[in-house]
């Protein structure tokens, strides 16, 4: 049976290793705590979406009524974030955020132009009615897919009337078979300029709908949508197919801003939104969009968001792995860190060890050189005192024999 004091020894060294533990836990779990995106108090989630500041989840989390968003948790699908306002005929469900980039993408409708069997016409438009200071990217492409086939977009007069035409026809020659680009047969695209805001989307048939017409009747629907790039590749064999059975929408950019100023008027204004560690960049600048207002973006070296404040990062906690070899990683803010190298090692820089040679070390080999210098100095004067006194020796004595003989 194990003795009183052998107990209390094991029993100190359980809670000593239960504190170890326990600390090292609580330092992974601060390592590892994300940097808020949503304004405290405010929810940051809608279903799986993280919903940034500015942007809000309500009039008192977001930045400006254009931010304001609800989540939609009345369907049976997950759910989903929409802008409120309240003048759209239908909620615009938001997918995505980007702050780096002043980005979001939204879902939008597809047109379709449908023929039955009997050759009766079914004909659905699709729009998109975006808030003030959010215009289309020009990431996006307008798609038109069919037979003889003409799809219009227009952007409404009252802000700037822009319009843009497909067409996409079918050759005889071609038979039943589609090529794989979309080049005008079956399938055309054109580029989407900058500063649309509220755009529509129709198409019709150019020549009605021929049951006997065998490539007609077997793409019995046509059509058209605006979509960002590499969210769609024309793939004949099953792009109608989709279309016409499991793809209701498509995922459209959408560049948005703070106000309509430059960062160079912004800056002096009581309202400026860029927090500490950030930078302002001018819209503008991101793209070849002739977009106003500006983003913010936290400096080279912290992270978080930018319109709440960003925070440095510690790349010696937060990388997967050390980021030093041969040394113990020391974080040296703002936004940068340093290596205490290990012993046997030397620092070639502030974030480089390499192993310790006298070879590579130019003050010792200075020094070195100037001991060794100074070493063959010192053997060199005393060779030449000690030949200088030898002589004078011998000179001495030889006089003093000469004395003696005379």
């Amino acid at each position: 049976m194990a003795s009183l004091h052998e107990r209390i020894l094991v029993t100190l060294l359980s809670l000593l290793m239960l504190v170890a533990a326990t600390t090292t836990l609580l330092a992974a779990a601060q390592t590892l705590v994300p940097s808020p995106q949503a304004k405290p108090g405010c929810l940051e989630k809608c279903g799986g979406l993280t919903i940034p500041y500015p942007f809000g989840l309500g009039e008192a989390c977001s930045m400006r009524p254009e931010f304001t968003l609800t989540c939609d948790e009345s369907t049976t699908a997950p759910p989903s974030a929409n802008f409120t306002n309240s003048t759209f005929t239908f909620p615009i469900t938001i997918t995505n955020f980007s702050l780096v980039d002043g980005e979001l993408q939204v879902m939008q409708e597809i047109a379709r132009n449908c023929y039955d069997e009997e050759g009766y016409n079914t004909n659905s438009s699709s729009s998109l009615e975006l808030p003030p200071s959010y215009t289309i990217s020009t990431k996006n492409n307008f798609f038109t897919l069919g037979c003889n086939v003409l799809a219009v977009y227009l952007q409404g007069v009252d802000v700037g009337y822009q319009t843009g035409v497909n067409v996409a026809l079918c050759m005889d020659i071609l038979g039943e078979e589609l090529t794989e680009s979309c080049i005008g047969v079956g399938c055309a695209q054109t580029s989407i300029p900058s500063g649309l805001q509220n755009i529509s989307i129709g198409l019709a048939s150019l020549n009605g709908y021929n049951a006997n017409d065998p490539w007609e009747s077997n793409y019995k629907c046509s059509y058209a949508f605006i979509v960002e790039e590499g969210n769609f590749t024309f793939a004949p064999k099953t792009s109608f197919q989709q279309l016409n059975t499991t793809i209701q929408q498509l995922p459209v950019a959408v560049n948005w801003a703070i106000g309509d100023e430059p960062c160079a008027v912004a800056k002096n204004l009581t309202d400026y939104s860029c927090k500490e560690n950030t930078i302002c960049v001018d819209r503008s600048t991101i793209s070849t969009e002739t977009a106003a207002g500006y983003i913010c973006r936290c400096l080279p070296g912290y992270e978080g968001n930018p319109y709440l404040g960003c925070r440095d990062i510690d790349e010696c906690t937060t990388s997967s792995r050390d980021p030093c070899t041969n040394g113990k990683c020391v974080n040296s803010p703002p936004g940068n860190y340093s290596c205490k190298c290990n012993k046997g090692f030397r620092n070639q820089d502030d974030m480089t060890c390499i192993p310790y040679s006298w070879l590579n070390n130019t003050s010792l080999k200075i020094s070195l050189g100037v001991s060794i210098g100074f070493l063959v100095l010192v053997v060199v004067i005393s060779w030449m005192y000690w030949e200088i006194t030898k002589g004078g020796s011998s000179n001495s004595k030889r006089s003093t024999s000469k004395k003696t003989v005379a």
